[in-house]
């Protein structure tokens, strides 16, 4: 049987203890947390009699279906942005999150979701919000929306504090997931290797090199040995 030939993300560098408990914990657990009670606020004031509110499964601007296909869309798009901006500040300071290796975004499930830094690169910030977005929305309204259906008798119910709770629970659980992918995303950007590398001071390393080896750093090309020493996905210019 011949042996399966190995991809760049085999050769990749696993996250660290660090990096994993930055998207399990922080970035999963806290955007839960808020997540829940930042939707369960919105929902008693949409419905501020919720124990004596009759909502229709569809029809109207309030009813089932449109609360929660609005919701998905303000929520994701919410969170990636927001996500966004809160990752780029703790990757910048380097004290809770490093950046991770760009092979790892090169895994099937997630190597076509736009991986860039920028805001307005046709492959960045805005882009992949979108794009996640949309995905949530196909993946989650369909399934919620069928089983509330199962549930709900008589094309509507009387509201209880239970939907809110729900609610609360679903945009919890659902923020739970697309912020650790798009904080993932954001760490393991190949743009972090080209800051880096823009960066890095040639004429430095052409001295610590000439030092360590005893030769005089003029018979010695510095470009040239930073150049050899980058890896090809790494260096300025080249495009994943």
């Amino acid at each position: 049987m011949p042996k399966r030939v190995p991809n760049q993300f085999d050769m990749a560098t696993p996250l660290t203890r660090q990096q994993k408990l930055y998207l399990i914990v922080m970035q999963g657990v806290g955007s839960f947390a808020i997540n829940f009670v930042v939707n369960f606020i919105i929902n008693w004031k949409i419905f501020p009699d919720p124990e004596n509110y009759y909502v229709p499964f569809a029809g109207n601007i309030t009813c089932i279906v449109s609360v929660i296909i609005v919701t998905t869309l303000i929520e994701c798009l919410a969170c990636c942005l927001i996500g966004t901006v809160l990752t780029r500040l703790d990757l910048r300071s380097r004290k809770v999150i490093v950046p991770g290796d760009p092979k790892i975004l090169t895994h099937p499930y997630i190597s076509w979701i736009p991986n860039r830094l920028g805001f307005l690169n046709k492959r960045g910030v805005f882009p992949r919000a979108i794009i996640l977005t949309l995905l949530f929305i196909g993946l989650f309204d369909p399934i919620t929306l069928l089983i509330l259906g199962l549930v709900i008798r008589d094309g509507g119910f009387k509201l209880q504090w239970g939907f809110c709770i729900f609610m609360g629970f679903w945009c919890g659980l659902m923020g739970a997931l697309i912020t650790p992918l798009n904080t993932l995303i954001l760490v393991c950007s190949p743009d972090h290797q080209r800051v880096v590398t823009e960066d890095f001071d040639p004429e430095s390393a052409h001295q610590h090199h000439a030092a360590a080896q005893n030769v005089p750093p003029s018979n010695i090309n510095g470009p040239a040995i930073v150049e050899a020493l980058t890896p090809p996905s790494e260096r300025i210019g080249y495009r994943v």
